[in-house]
């Protein structure tokens, strides 16, 4: 999808997104390296069918957290769900990023896992040969938000 369709699906989304977080990532869509591997169109589509993913399987806020920490950190879109997984066990967005900032490509330490790729890559597919709805892509609503939990 070109970048205006981006922002705003991913507005419609994710609705605290931040400006700077959507300028970020479209610095990230026109790199010469992301442009050479997936092209921006491939490149919109596939963070933000990730973006749905986290947000289905974590929520909205984490997925939204997530998306603005590109102030910082840009995430790729097959680190999203990663990192989302490595907060559901327990770990703050600064930490995954620097880990991944010191440490680059020397571990998978926040790709996808087998099934998250396969889930990812089918329902990027759909996305973008089907139905751009995910109302008819079989993605479930996301759990509901618990607020005001104690954390210990």
């Amino acid at each position: 999808m070109p970048r205006e369709e981006f922002d705003s699906r991913v507005r419609t989304l994710l609705p605290q997104v931040s400006e700077s977080s959507l300028e970020c990532y479209a610095r990230l869509a026109e790199d010469p390296e992301v442009e050479g591997t997936m092209g921006r169109s491939t490149f919109y589509d596939s963070l933000y069918v990730d973006l749905a993913l986290v947000k289905r399987d974590l929520g909205e806020i984490v997925a939204t957290d997530l998306f603005n920490y590109a102030d910082l950190y840009t995430f790729n879109p097959f680190e999203l769900r990663g990192a989302a997984r490595l907060i559901a066990d327990g770990w703050e967005i600064p930490e995954i990023a620097n880990h991944l900032i010191e440490h680059g490509g020397e571990e998978p330490f926040c790709e996808y896992t087998p099934e998250e790729e396969q889930e990812s890559e089918a329902l990027l597919w759909l996305f973008q040969n089907k139905n751009k709805d995910f109302g008819d892509l079989g993605m479930p609503d996301p759990p509901p938000q618990e607020h005001g939990m104690e954390m210990g």
